[in-house]
């Protein structure tokens, strides 16, 4: 099993990751500028990976006679008589994003100047260019088992089907959203079974397209956030990140509950759909509603996440609160005396030596 990684310093390393810990085996000086961009072949086999850079070249390296040799793909080359442009010729080109079909046969590469090329992955002669984005692609993704279709999407709101062998758009998705103009694309992903694809945009919406009935995706609500989306971080003396209010690295916090755009939670058979609360009692899955005295001493209905306790916290986050203070008390119960004892008198650096900053 191996590793590659592309760096500033115009380095390519390559690490195997079959020892206990990574071992660098190979380190080449490949480029001119940064890397940005590399990826290894479908068949793990072939030991091949495409790597591409600032200086607006992509090398499709494979390992032959105990060396690392590249096919060198340059972004300037045109398609005999082509008609597409190719830019301004005096503005220097750059590789934004690459990928292999399903078989391995072609690479396909994303340019700054938002064309896409596709290559043959033996020869690295140019095969198609493909042109109808107007903005710069970092979204290429080739189907689960069709080495034909691919799908692109930048920062032009555009998602594009594609037919690699012809060279052709299939279909096309324009990502408008109203009232705000257009949504740039920041990822996409196909289904296992190639039927559906997701997309994530930059107003932090998830687009879902595919065969069939959406009525499944009907019943979701529209808005759905994490509690903890927007909740502020800290770092303490060794720059990790925490929690401000639990004072937990985030990945260890209890699982957040899913709230809509004001912060009001959502139905109780909702939490559900987070991981980690799909066996919780209907106490911990929070309700929607709740009743606080208002100024005048009458009881009013209002928003569970918009009530506040005594202390000033909102009610979710004291619910968050005795969450973190349950499972740590589990956590420590569940360890043994030996190793307890041990980690009570372990020092460990932390956060009181400093003080917290926010980050930005």
């Amino acid at each position: 099993m191996f590793m590659t990684t592309g760096g500033t310093d115009h380095m390519i390393r390559v690490y195997y990751l079959g020892a206990e810990t990574p071992m660098k085996v190979s380190e080449l000086d490949a480029h001119t500028d940064k890397v940005v961009v590399v990826q290894f072949s479908n068949n793990s086999d072939s030991l091949r990976f495409v790597s591409g850079s600032r200086d607006g070249i992509a090398k499709i390296w494979h390992y032959q006679q105990q060396e690392w040799k590249s096919v060198i793909l340059d972004m300037t080359t045109r398609l005999p008589g082509s008609s597409v442009p190719n830019g301004d010729d005096k503005v220097k080109l750059v590789v934004t994003m690459v990928a292999w079909d399903r078989t391995d046969s072609t690479v396909i590469t994303a340019v700054s100047n938002y064309l896409l090329k596709v290559w043959s992955a033996t020869s690295g002669q140019l095969l198609h260019v493909l042109s109808g984005h107007d903005d710069e692609v970092f979204v290429l993704e080739t189907h689960p088992f069709d080495p034909r279709i691919m799908m692109s999407a930048g920062h032009d709101g555009n998602i594009y089907i594609w037919d690699l062998s012809k060279g052709v758009k299939i279909r096309n998705f324009f990502n408008m959203i109203e009232g705000q103009g257009h949504g740039a694309i920041f990822d996409c992903k196909f289904s296992a079974d190639g039927q559906h694809f997701a997309c994530t945009d930059s107003h932090g919406h998830l687009l879902v397209f595919g065969f069939g009935c959406s009525k499944a995706y009907e019943k979701i609500p529209d808005q759905m956030f994490f509690h903890t989306d927007y909740r502020p971080l800290i770092r303490d003396s060794n720059n990790y990140v925490l929690d401000e209010q639990t004072q937990q690295a985030p990945h260890l916090m209890p699982p957040p509950f899913l709230v809509d755009i004001d912060g009001n939670p959502h139905p109780p058979h909702y939490q559900r759909l987070v991981p980690g609360r799909e066996n919780c009692k209907e106490d911990q899955l929070i309700p929607q509603l709740g009743y606080i005295a208002n100024s005048d001493g009458e009881l009013v209905e209002q928003v569970l996440g918009q009530q506040t306790a005594e202390n000033g916290e909102s009610l979710l986050d004291n619910l968050i609160r005795q969450l973190q203070t349950e499972q740590d008390e589990r956590q420590n119960s569940e360890q043994p005396p030996e190793e307890a004892q041990a980690a009570e008198e372990e020092v460990v650096p932390s956060s009181p030596a400093a003080e917290p900053r926010r980050s930005g």
